[in-house]
């Protein structure tokens, strides 16, 4: 996990995610590359973030490693308002261009019906989710 804060309150990971609540309030979800994310792995990262959170909400910073890339059916059913109670608001971390290009998509194709901001870096992402606690 690239994240750079240690002062983690609580983790989880699962096969294709690490899922770590910060003592900021922030949730940290970082994706891994090891196959394509599925609509069902979403839902089972969500009930991590219930667990977690104890079904409260969070702002949520997400990062995905350097090959993992939302499917089409991945961003169209986290854009939608219900798909995920937990989230006050979700900052992206681009580290590359096509991230750039599928996060831009999201945004204005899919439109996210949370607060959603595009980042190139984490401090600046904080900073802005810091603003939704």
């Amino acid at each position: 996990m690239q994240m750079n804060d240690n002062n983690w309150v609580s983790k989880i990971k699962l096969d294709l995610y690490e899922i770590s609540l910060n003592a900021n309030g922030i949730l940290y979800v970082y994706t891994f590359n090891k196959r394509e994310e599925t609509v069902e792995d979403c839902k089972q990262a969500i009930e991590s973030f219930g667990n977690i959170l104890n079904g409260k909400k969070a702002p949520m910073l997400f990062r995905h490693a350097e090959f993992s890339q939302p499917s089409h059916a991945v961003r169209k059913f986290w854009a939608k308002k219900d798909s995920n109670p937990y989230s006050i608001a979700e900052s992206f971390i681009i580290d590359r261009l096509s991230q750039k290009l599928i996060g831009n998509f999201y945004l204005k194709i899919n439109k996210p019906c949370r607060p959603t901001k595009l980042f190139t870096n984490e401090k600046d992402a904080v900073i802005w989710l810091s603003s939704f606690l």
